[in-house]
């Protein structure tokens, strides 16, 4: 939905627990993409906000948090570059390891190439349980064909999704 400005809301959703997860999207990209966020937030059942992929003028980040509430966040300023193309669609598939959060790191593919993250340490604790899913998208992007998959896709997977395109 290009130009849209505000927050779609699942405050029933009850699909992803403490397990792993992968979410893939197509984002759209306008050439006004400084200013433009879209976010994605997984709450608990108290509202607190426990993951949460944000992209916001072209920088990619991934934040985790365990029970207690202690995170970090991923950085993929090596794909910054990949929105450097205006006025196209681009598949995004992000990874959440999370349980086991002592070992789970964030991935990001993006037109099923994998970049790397940095500047993140698994953070340890348990698992938060996921109750709620929340999209955030402010500007002159687009969405299409959110999924969230209740396991951590696999190259091949993630291929094949790019493959077939939108």
């Amino acid at each position: 939905n290009q130009g849209f400005h505000g927050d779609f809301a699942d405050t029933s959703f009850s699909g992803l627990g403490t397990s792993d997860f992968t979410i893939s999207l197509w984002y759209y990209v306008t050439s006004s993409m400084i200013g433009n966020s879209l976010q994605i937030r997984t709450k608990r059942a108290d509202n607190t906000i426990m993951h949460r992929l944000d992209f916001s003028n072209k920088k990619p980040t991934v934040d985790y948090k365990n029970d207690a509430e202690f995170d970090d966040t991923a950085n993929f300023g090596s794909a910054e570059s990949q929105f450097e193309t205006l006025n196209q669609w681009k598949h995004l598939v992000y990874h959440f390891d999370v349980n086991d959060l002592s070992s789970g790191v964030p991935r990001l593919w993006i037109d099923a190439i994998e970049y790397p993250s940095t500047d993140f340490s698994a953070i340890g604790g348990t698992t938060p349980t996921i109750t709620q899913v929340l999209m955030r998208l402010d500007g002159h992007g687009g969405v299409q064909d959110l999924v969230f998959w209740d396991k951590l896709l696999s190259q091949a997977e993630i291929t094949e999704l790019y493959n077939e395109g939108i």
